[in-house]
């Protein structure tokens, strides 16, 4: 998880530089911390998993393979063959269609949850993948360190111990001043930072968008007053593009109309999963 904590700065990663683009502690910590935005915003994305896709990947043989399954328009449940017979690799295709987590990232830790709770882990919580090990770079990073030497008939121990510390701390601070030019120059930045309140907050507003469909200014009513509805939709923007999470269209939902027309995904997976008629799939999709 987050590794490092200063000064209430949260510090992604246990190093000071990495290269945006790659497998790396970063953003891996940090699409960590919006899953469990995820299970804080709406829990049912985890219980769906656990009680409609989960039975069907005990079962599953690896066929079809989940990379060959399109979801086309309209939902592929509405087939009454999958909703007679599903399939796993159809249900957890929608699964993640239905709660916007169709990423490569999202996918992987999500079968591997599927794959630990078969081995008896708990079933309560997401199971991350271990995090990759960190590119290997180009950059020289030797350090070579020498000194004249100093006679002690001409001073005392002390002395001479301070004035070489002394002159290697010189020589430290010069090499890691290159060595930070240096892996800049190879394209890497420093390691993310976020204040540690506001980081969570930010990764809260983007599950409150994605998963329960909120708009930035419902989100800002309930969570941030202080806050205008542009800064909160400038956040939701940085955080999904920092986790490679594309963001979901922009629909406009009032209160009203959210708390009356939008059902959980719970309801439409337990509608489709129970066999409804056409006709009722249709009316709950389309207040979806």
């Amino acid at each position: 998880m987050i590794n490092r904590s200063i000064g209430g700065t949260l510090i992604f990663g246990n190093a000071d530089y990495w290269k945006p683009g790659a497998a790396e502690a970063p953003l891996w910590e940090a699409r960590r911390l919006y899953f469990a935005a995820v299970l804080e915003a709406e829990p049912e994305v985890l219980s769906e998993l656990r009680d409609h896709v989960f039975p069907l990947y005990l079962k599953w043989n690896g066929e079809p393979a989940i990379s060959r399954i399109r979801l086309g328009p309209k939902p592929y449940f509405e087939t009454p063959k999958l909703i007679r017979n599903p399939e796993f690799a159809h249900w957890f295709v929608s699964w993640m269609h239905c709660y916007r987590l169709e990423t490569d990232w999202a996918r992987e830790t999500a079968l591997f949850t599927l794959a630990q709770w078969k081995m008896g882990l708990p079933k309560d919580r997401w199971h991350y993948p271990p995090v990759p090990e960190p590119v290997r770079s180009s950059v020289r990073t030797k350090f070579d360190f020498g000194h004249p030497g100093i006679a002690l008939t001409g001073t005392t121990r002390k002395q001479a111990a301070e004035a070489i510390r002394g002159q290697f701390e010189i020589e430290l601070a010069a090499y890691l001043d290159r060595l930070e030019t240096s892996y800049e120059k190879a394209g890497y930045q420093k390691t993310p930072r976020k204040n540690a309140r506001t980081a969570k907050e930010h990764f809260r507003w983007l599950a409150e968008y994605q998963v329960r469909n909120l708009s930035a200014q419902m989100i800002q009513r309930q969570w941030d007053k202080t806050a205008t509805t542009q800064m909160v939709e400038r956040a939701i923007r940085k955080t999904a593009r920092f986790i490679g999470l594309p963001l979901r269209g922009r629909t406009s939902w009032d209160e009203e109309s959210l708390r009356v027309t939008f059902p959980p995904c719970r309801d439409r997976l337990d509608e489709w999963y129970s066999g409804a008629t056409p006709t009722k799939r249709r009316r709950a999709i389309k207040k979806i």
